[in-house]
C-alpha cells in the first residue's frame, strides 16, 4: 500500500493480483489495474503521478498510465516475486 498526500489517493496491491486507486476524501475506487496473474508485493508512482508500477509474485513489473487506465509496459527480468519498487 502507497499513499500520495498530493492529491489524496491510496493505492493498495491484492491477493488476486490487482491494483487499485481510492479517493481518500471520497472513499471510494477511483480505478482497478488487472494484470498480474499473482498477488500484488510492490508499488510505487513516477514522480510526476501520471504512472503507477506494480510488483508481483508472478515475477513481473508493470507500468500503469493513470490516465488510459492500462498497462503500457511489462519487464519479465526477473525470476521471483518482486517485493520492492523505487
Amino acid at each position: 500500500m502507497i499513499f500520495n498526500d498530493t492529491i489524496k489517493t491510496l493505492f493498495t496491491g491484492t491477493a488476486s493480483g490487482m491494483a487499485h486507486a481510492w479517493d481518500i476524501e471520497q472513499s471510494t475506487e477511483i480505478r482497478g489495474f488487472r494484470g498480474h496473474t499473482a498477488p500484488v508485493t510492490a508499488l510505487c508512482t513516477s514522480l510526476n503521478d501520471t504512472n503507477l508500477f506494480s510488483g508481483s509474485q508472478d515475477a513481473k513489473v508493470r507500468v500503469w498510465d493513470q490516465r488510459q487506465e492500462q498497462c503500457v509496459a511489462t519487464f519479465r527480468e526477473h525470476t521471483e516475486t518482486v517485493n520492492t519498487i523505487r
